[in-house]
């Protein structure tokens, strides 16, 4: 049976329970004491059965708001700030809010999850 992940992308079989969402774009940094927008690589884990997320570039607790077939809206506690990320399932985007102020967008590609000990 063909299906389709949440990218649009063919696949055979039913969606793997967990995966590595790989998202590049510009995302809120510290520079100098101030949150601006840089060029980064976000890595996040989603287990789609429980649900959970694990931010894989540092950051801490996560609680995750909402997950459905349209979208997985989440929040990452890192260092001196809380982000809120929003991830578009129909087309891949991600959209991140610091508390600080701010919004930043990037794009997601899932990957499989190689489990390492």
């Amino acid at each position: 049976m063909t299906g389709f992940d949440f990218f649009g992308q063919a696949f055979l079989g039913p969606a793997p329970p967990v995966v590595v969402l790989d998202c590049a774009g510009d995302f809120g940094q510290f520079a100098n004491g101030f949150l601006v927008a840089r060029p980064s690589q976000l890595d996040f884990i989603v287990d789609w059965r429980v649900p959970s997320v694990y931010p894989v570039n540092g950051g801490g607790a996560t609680q995750v708001l909402s997950l459905n077939s349209a979208e997985l809206s989440f929040v990452v506690q890192y260092e001196g700030y809380r982000a809120a990320y929003y991830v578009n399932r129909l087309d891949g985007t991600i959209s991140q809010r610091p508390n600080l102020g701010g919004v930043f967008f990037g794009r997601c590609a899932p990957k499989p999850y190689k489990p390492e000990f």
